[in-house]
């Protein structure tokens, strides 16, 4: 979570944020700022992240005088700098010991002033953690960081790892020679509300990448305590969403919501599920395959938890924040991220990734107007593939969700009733096709079906396959049931008790004509 301060703190012309690591990092493993009871993470405009040690542990807003940019100062242009290089004594992977080794050659082969911290030392054990903090990468080794000053004053930046050092050394000497430039300080003309840098694809490759922190028993224990908590909807309704705030009501102005980051939600899915992109694969298992499958378990819950939780631009009346926010921001923001492998890549297994993507992130609530823009899309989508139960299971929960939102009579759910009728035809099993006795006759041979791949599944199922059974008729009954009743007035009025000849809506009239066709199948002479 990045939160900016209201103030817009500006110090000799650079802005800073604060930035808190948010709930994807702390159950994804990045260790935050809680380690350092007397620090605080600081990202600069231009992207560097730096630690500063506060004078006091006053509240934030009441004196930030401890937040003095020292990149902007005079005397830091002339003051010395050197290299921090974070090694482990200890360190039992070839891989990474062989990187330290390198790095610390080449630091020597160039001339570069440097120093070592153990990480293995426990004298040292306060400033490597610091080091992680900056980093935001934890165990691994080396790191390289370049240090302006000494003691209190001292100021850690992050540059990289061994690959990163190797690519770049011939460039350091003269950097610490010159100390800093001044084209690395950014000045403001004006006052602008402080953004977060967004992350290249590399520097996204490398967060994906980041082995986790916590053993697997813990993170199933943190997930479990954290799905405790938000599982209860009704107490958590008021902070959601999908709470309710009527007009003219004055007394919710002290009221407050509950905003998680979706990405950071996707971003600890992605790293626990690695193929969910199709052109990824996850490192050899370390563990037993249950616990695993618990912790997948129990993240897909997690993130199903939090949907009422994301930002969909909805405020109680008195939000004194900023007034430009963009209304059902998350809906279309997957929509988005989703849209070109829902319509273009059904003929691989892309669609099915991004339709559980769609599934386990897209927020109930969103506004009328956007659930009519995106239904015909949708459906579009739903039609290009087909006999695929899992597939057609996730698009009748959507349409589910979707059907809350939108008044019956300002949508033709002829389309989608037609769709459901056709499709129960094989979800039924009615043959068609084989051999007849005519030669004539043309040989219809029987079609083909489509499946999710099945490490796919386990973000789908809801438990036993009798289970799964029950929940699906009961999904294509409450769409059945929907899409028949009348939606005009005329429909409704001639379907009245005072109409002389009470006449069928177009719905009930179709579902009836469905039932009589599968009849003859199901009568019990015919079995």
């Amino acid at each position: 979570m990045v939160i900016n301060d209201e103030d817009n703190v500006e110090k000799k012309g650079r802005k800073v944020t604060i930035c808190y690591d948010d709930m994807g990092g702390i159950i994804g493993g990045k260790f935050s700022e809680e380690e350092e009871e007397d620090s605080m993470l600081v990202r600069l405009n231009d992207g560097r992240r730096v630690m500063k040690n506060l004078v006091s542990n006053s509240s934030f807003g009441q004196n930030d005088a401890f937040m003095k940019d020292t990149t902007a100062d005079d005397s830091t242009t002339k003051q010395q700098q050197h290299l921090t290089i974070l090694i482990s004594e200890g360190n039992f992977n070839n891989t990474q010991s062989s990187n330290q080794r390198s790095t610390l050659q080449l630091a020597t082969d160039f001339g570069l002033p440097y120093k070592t911290i153990d990480g293995m030392d426990p004298d040292q054990l306060e400033k490597r953690n610091e080091l992680f903090g900056i980093s935001g990468v934890r165990g691994n080794y080396p790191q390289v960081f370049l240090t302006r000053g000494e003691g209190e004053g001292e100021v850690n930046e992050f540059l990289g790892s061994c690959e990163w050092f190797e690519n770049n050394v011939h460039v350091l000497g003269e950097r610490l020679a010159g100390g800093v430039k001044e084209e690395e300080v950014v000045e403001t003309s004006s006052v602008e509300e402080p953004t977060r840098v967004a992350q290249t694809s590399e520097e996204l490759e490398e967060d994906l990448a980041r082995p986790f922190a916590l053993p697997n028993p813990a993170r199933q224990a943190l997930l479990s305590v954290v799905l405790l908590l938000l599982s209860k909807k009704g107490t958590w309704r008021s902070v959601s969403n999908a709470a309710l705030f009527p007009e003219g009501d004055t007394s919710d102005n002290d009221r407050w919501m509950l905003l998680l980051n979706w990405r950071a939600l996707l971003s600890m899915l992605l790293r626990t599920a690695p193929y969910l992109d199709e052109h990824k694969a996850g490192a050899p298992p370390m563990e037993a395959s249950s616990m695993r499958s618990k912790i997948l378990k129990s993240t897909v819950s997690l993130i199903r938890s939090c949907r009422c939780f994301f930002d969909q631009g909805v405020r109680p009346p008195g939000w004194k924040g900023s007034a430009s926010v963009e209304l059902d921001a998350t809906a279309r923001a997957l929509w988005k991220m989703t849209e070109t492998d829902l319509l273009y890549h059904t003929h691989s297994n892309s669609c099915f990734r991004a339709q559980i993507m769609l599934y386990l992130f897209h927020p109930s609530k969103c506004s009328s107007a956007y659930y009519l823009e995106v239904m015909p899309k949708w459906m579009e989508s739903w039609r290009n593939v087909d006999r695929c139960p899992e597939y057609d299971y996730l698009w009748m929960v959507m349409f589910g969700r979707t059907r809350k939102y939108i008044h019956p009579r300002d949508h033709d759910w002829g389309a989608l009733r037609r769709h459901l009728l056709t499709q129960c035809g094989y979800w039924l099993q009615i043959p068609f096709g084989g051999v007849s006795s005519d030669k004539s006759f043309p040989h219809a041979a029987q079609a083909g079906k489509r499946s999710f791949p099945s490490r796919l599944k386990a973000f789908v199922g809801t438990g036993s396959k009798y289970e799964e059974g029950i929940d699906f008729v009961g999904r294509v009954t409450k769409l059945l049931m929907f899409c028949s009743g009348p939606h005009t007035t005329t429909e409704a009025n001639g379907a009245g008790m005072g109409s002389e000849e009470a006449s069928l809506s177009e719905g009930t009239a179709e579902l009836l004509s469905f039932l009589n066709f599968v009849k003859p199948y199901f009568n019990p002479s015919n079995t």
